[in-house]
Parts: structure tokens; C-alpha cells; sequence
């Protein structure tokens, strides 16, 4: 698959696919079990050890949002994803929240 049908089918029908795989990072940690040695993935050449930190995931969507998509397509995808796990995600970019100590952790 080349590069540039992925980035296509990750940017088409307001980034439905980008998406979907955010919102299934964030409800999901990992994508293979770490701890049952039966839920180890048995893929064809894989060595067993599949497991991918979410936190990987995030950082190549939000990389192709930002760097590939307008402004339509961060709001529809990040600020959605923020808003539904906390609607007071903005609160600490207020500017008179700056000294403010309390606030949330990203």
C-alpha cells in the first residue's frame, strides 16, 4: 500500500477513518493483551510481542491532522476526541488560568 492512498483513506468523508481509529485508541490502551500469554498475537513472522502504546498511535494521527488537514479536520477529530473525554479540556489555555495550579493534565 503506498502512502498516499493511506493518508487518503485517513483524510476522506471528514476524516471517518482517523476517527474511528482515536476513538477506539483512547477506550482501547493496547491492542493485544500483556498479561495473558494466550492473548499474544500469532500472526504469520510476528514474534509475539505485537503490544503498541496508544501513545503512538495518538502522535501519528495527530501528526497527519495537523500537517495534512485544515481546520475542519483538526475540530472534527482532536477537539471532538478532547470534548468527549472532558468538556473543560480548554480551561487551562484560558490566559488567566496560566498561574493557576490546579490545572487538568493532558
Amino acid at each position: 500500500m503506498s502512502w498516499s492512498l493511506l493518508l487518503k483513506l485517513l483524510m476522506m468523508r471528514d476524516c471517518w477513518v482517523a476517527v474511528r481509529l482515536m476513538k477506539h485508541v483512547f477506550d482501547h490502551p493496547s491492542y493485544c493483551g500483556t498479561t495473558d500469554p494466550e492473548s499474544k498475537c500469532t500472526g504469520f513472522m510476528c514474534n509475539g510481542d505485537c503490544y503498541i502504546p496508544r501513545s503512538n498511535v495518538e502522535q501519528a494521527i495527530v501528526h497527519v491532522m495537523v500537517s495534512v488537514g485544515c481546520e475542519k479536520d483538526v475540530r472534527n477529530t482532536l477537539i471532538h476526541i478532547l470534548e468527549r473525554r472532558d468538556t473543560s479540556w480548554a480551561g487551562c489555555l484560558d490566559r488567566r488560568q496560566v498561574w493557576n495550579q490546579r490545572r487538568p493534565g493532558w
